[in-house]
């Protein structure tokens, strides 16, 4: 569904479009365009203007302000605000939300970055800092934990499953390990030789990445379907 249509069935009294449709729609543009260089970059703008009230992560913005450099020029995508997590004191907030001087983590605010001594952050992507975390522990949570987090809820995830994680080694991808095993899947995990050991006390049997993985994989979960 594009911009067109999305516009069309709002105005027609049905839902405005949600999260998954606006993800297809931007994907459909790309998949329609010969090339990158005739990609209707005013269809996807538009469409990640959407997407962003829905869904304000780094990635979305991020991705927001390429399609508009692609549209215009640089400048006018980017400078954007650098720094999307951040965590600390809490200086004013709402009172029954948190409590001034109590530690929190969360993502900023749209349009605000995190390199500054005040930072504002989106008050329902926030929270407390977990008991026996740090600070700086605690910002890194929102988007790799929160990514990995996502992806195994959506998967529904769950014991007697068994989760082949690409890029095991990775931010997101070490997360999603522990994340899979705490929940009692069994894990495989894809990653570089010299993170095996990474990804073995994450909570995975590991497969060394290059020519031959998905072979790999198949032999350790024969009824698994690999790329």
């Amino acid at each position: 569904m594009l911009v067109r249509e999305c516009v069309d069935a709002v105005a027609a009294g049905g839902a405005p479009p949600g999260r998954y449709q606006l993800l297809a729609a931007i994907n459909a543009v790309h998949t329609q365009a010969r090339s990158a260089r005739e990609t209707d970059w005013g269809q996807v703008v538009a469409l990640y203007d959407r997407l962003v009230v829905l869904d304000p992560s780094p990635i979305v913005h991020l991705n927001r302000a390429i399609a508009l450099a692609e549209q215009y020029d640089a400048a006018r995508g980017l400078p954007m605000a650098l720094g999307r997590e951040a965590a600390g004191a809490v200086v004013r907030d709402p009172p029954w939300r948190f409590r001034a001087g109590e530690l929190v983590f969360g993502s900023c605010a749209s349009g605000f970055g995190a390199l500054g001594d005040l930072v504002l952050l989106d008050v329902e992507q926030t929270a407390r800092v977990p008991e026996g975390a740090t600070p700086e522990q605690a910002a890194c949570i929102p988007v790799a934990i929160g990514t990995a987090w996502v992806a195994l809820a959506e998967l529904a995830v769950g014991r007697g499953h068994t989760v082949l994680v690409v890029g095991a080694g990775g931010g997101v991808g070490e997360h999603a390990v522990q994340l899979a095993h705490h929940l009692g899947a069994r894990v495989i995990g894809v990653a570089g030789a010299g993170k095996a050991e990474l990804v073995a006390s994450a909570g995975a049997e590991h497969i060394p990445s290059g020519p031959g993985w998905n072979e790999a994989v198949a032999a350790l979960a024969p009824r698994a379907s690999t790329p």
